[in-house]
């Protein structure tokens, strides 16, 4: 119980961190759900996590973090992009292609029922989100 009450804080954190930043630019895609490659706007979850991933350029080539939204709140971040950050920031100005990022969580933290997920990226003070939504639903 006090593991899912450190978490609840932790996303109460990072709600008041995205909300800081300004408005930026950027574009992306979620690629892969439990290594199915995205085909539809539905993924049915069947695991006991969730791995997803995909590719971000944010901000004129620049990226610090990845945001997962579900229903339009903040749920987590991650630094886990490739080339890994600190490549990113040591050739700061030269990286102008994809960026490569992947988000893994365990499913019992979504309740059963439907979620609309989303994903956003930050550098520096801005941030900004990806059109697209997608749907994923824990049976």
């Amino acid at each position: 119980k006090e593991f899912f009450l450190d978490q609840e804080q932790k996303k109460n954190e990072l709600k008041i961190e995205w909300n800081k930043l300004n408005e930026g630019s950027g574009v992306g895609e979620i690629e892969s759900i439990n290594g199915q490659n995205i085909s539809n706007d539905s993924i049915i979850l069947d695991n006991d996590y969730v791995n997803m991933s995909g590719w971000i350029i944010g901000n004129n080539g620049k990226i610090d973090e990845i945001f997962l939204f579900v229903n339009k709140e903040v749920f987590l971040s991650s630094s886990n992009l490739e080339p890994p950050l600190e490549t990113i920031k040591k050739f700061e100005g030269e990286q102008d292609g994809k960026i490569k990022w992947s988000i893994v969580f365990l499913s019992g933290f979504l309740e059963k029922g439907c979620y609309n997920i989303s994903i956003g990226g930050a550098y520096n003070d801005s941030k900004f989100m990806l059109d697209k939504e997608l749907e994923i639903c824990k049976i």
